[in-house]
């Protein structure tokens, strides 16, 4: 069930991806930031190794010869095969979209409460008093694979952000980004100095592309979000090689990610963290320390992430 809220300047809220048939909405176009010698005798055929030899009728007044050399070999035979399991059917929702958005009153960000990429996002407008309603979308329900949500969502994943002028934008670190530039907050949050904004987008993709994967293989299973256990092992190896590299650079600078004043950087980095301070057992004081200083900075933190530290503290 789609849930429509609107939220101020401190929002209390917080991908399965399905393919699906989109169909079209009657809604305003939008773009989308997307070869002769004498016969010898015939040779003896060569051994199935997909079936068991053929018998061999052995006369018992000849003596047995153990050469092995004489002995016809054969592979072991193959292990049975396994068919995979069926996939599970997975729900499909009632979402329905809610319509163009009226001119001057904002933008329209589709979230889910305890995603930590939706509350990055919904920080990040809140901070900046970016006027904007938010839609929940119902993931363990399915809203994310009905076609009308495939239309605005191609990922059919969260968050998406659709600007009032019908601009859509997913992907969480994107939509960080297209609100710093569209709504003047390149200084406070995205930095205008080149090095600095060179180092915010490398611990933007580093995020996406290293920290989150690993972390995922951890805090999934043990979530409730995957039934893979076999992943933790790995997951922790991997991550805790990530919170070394993030101790060493990433907090070479200062007390944030850029320096002295929190970025998009710590916002898109500092939330997940909460996921791992709740399922990997070997956090540094220096990443915990980290998380508090950012969780100080931003006067909405407490409200936006209640749900997920709600949730975390359930599956404790």
């Amino acid at each position: 069930v789609s849930t429509q809220s609107t939220w101020g300047r401190n929002p209390e809220a917080a991908s399965l991806p399905q393919a699906s048939s989109p169909t079209p909405l009657a809604r305003p176009k939008h773009s989308q930031v997307h070869s002769a010698a004498s016969p010898e005798p015939p040779a003896a055929a060569a051994p199935s190794f997909e079936s068991s030899p053929q018998e061999t009728t052995v006369d018992a007044r000849e003596p047995m010869h153990h050469d092995a050399r004489e002995q016809p070999s054969f592979d072991p035979a193959p292990a049975p095969r396994h068919a995979a399991p069926a996939p599970k059917e997975l729900p499909v929702g009632k979402f329905k979209y809610p319509g163009p958005i009226a001119q001057g009153s904002g933008c329209r960000l589709y979230t889910a409460p305890i995603s930590p990429h939706c509350i990055g996002v919904a920080l990040l407008l809140a901070e900046g008093n970016v006027p904007h309603e938010a839609v929940e979308v119902d993931l363990f329900a399915g809203d994310q694979r009905t076609p009308e949500y495939a239309e605005i969502a191609p990922t059919q994943a969260v968050p998406v952000l659709e600007d009032e002028d019908g601009t859509i934008v997913w992907e969480s670190n994107s939509i960080l980004r297209y609100i710093c530039n569209t709504f003047s907050l390149e200084d406070g949050y995205y930095p205008l100095e080149p090095r600095m904004r060179a180092r915010c987008e490398m611990a933007l993709d580093w995020k996406q592309t290293s920290l989150y994967p690993h972390l995922a293989k951890v805090a999934y299973p043990k979530l409730g979000f995957s039934e893979d256990f076999s992943t933790i092992e790995v997951g922790e190896r991997e991550f805790g090689k990530d919170l070394a590299l993030f101790e060493k650079y990433w907090l070479s600078e200062g007390p944030f990610v850029c320096g002295d004043r929190v970025s998009i950087a710590d916002i898109s980095i500092a939330v997940p963290l909460l996921m791992a301070k709740a399922t990997y057992p070997h956090m540094p004081r220096s990443v915990l320390s980290y998380i508090g200083r950012v969780s100080s900075a931003i006067a909405s933190w407490d409200s936006a992430t209640y749900r997920l530290r709600e949730f975390l503290a359930s599956k404790a």
